[in-house]
């Protein structure tokens, strides 16, 4: 069985599998920028678990911060515009990779969440 280097990404949005040495920190990330689409790419040892859930809830897909599947390559657009980096599913759901990233990307989509507590 392969295992996948601690350099080997794969984005889900654009198909691309890309690998990197260079890290800004000392470490491997889970998710770093494809080079083909600007959207998050993931560790391929991690890959399996992307769309389903993790004992901490994350990633998540949402549902009420979606838009329709042809206004996503605008929507991206504009978050990359506002220099956040986000995924949609085929649905065009924003696929969240942690509490900051959901906050950021609400933040730029224009949206608010009342439940949050930062």
């Amino acid at each position: 069985m392969k295992h996948a280097s601690a350099y080997d990404y794969h984005c889900h949005m654009c198909g691309n599998d890309f690998t990197t040495d260079e890290f800004p920190d000392e470490y491997p990330r889970k998710y770093m920028e494809c080079p083909r689409c600007g959207m998050m790419g993931v560790h391929e040892e991690s890959a399996p678990n992307v769309i389903g859930t993790s004992s901490t809830g994350w990633p998540m897909v949402s549902e009420c911060a979606g838009v329709s599947p042809e206004q996503v390559p605008a929507m991206k657009k504009k978050l990359l515009e506002s220099g956040v980096s986000c995924n949609f599913d085929g649905e065009g759901r924003p696929e969240f990779i942690s509490p900051s990233h959901r906050k950021k990307c609400l933040k730029a989509m224009g949206l608010i969440d009342k439940g949050s507590f930062n």
